[in-house]
């Protein structure tokens, strides 16, 4: 299932699965917990979350009318090699 990275605004610091879940109108376990809250701009206070694309709608509708720019729901496209799974070149621009 294709998962969405929503970001949030959250007056304190460090908030937990379950304030994020608040604050997004969602439930503790619709957010991936191997990923966790992670703060995107400690002085703004942003943080995001990995969703399934269901709870992200209904993420979408709790942030909807926020004067927040940065909040809202973003893609996460899968990344994968584009070659055949050889190793990369030198100087291809990849860092090893």
């Amino acid at each position: 299932m294709a998962k969405a990275v929503v970001q949030f605004h959250f007056p304190t610091p460090n908030p937990t699965i379950e304030q994020a879940a608040g604050r997004l109108g969602i439930a503790p376990s619709e957010i991936d917990a191997e990923f966790g809250v992670i703060e995107t701009d400690p002085v703004a206070g942003h943080y995001t979350v990995l969703l399934d694309a269901a709870a992200a709608a209904r993420a979408a509708e709790a942030l909807k009318g926020s004067a927040d720019p940065a909040e809202g729901v973003f893609s996460n496209p899968e990344q994968e090699l584009l070659g055949p799974g050889e190793d990369p070149e030198p100087g291809d621009g990849l860092v090893s």
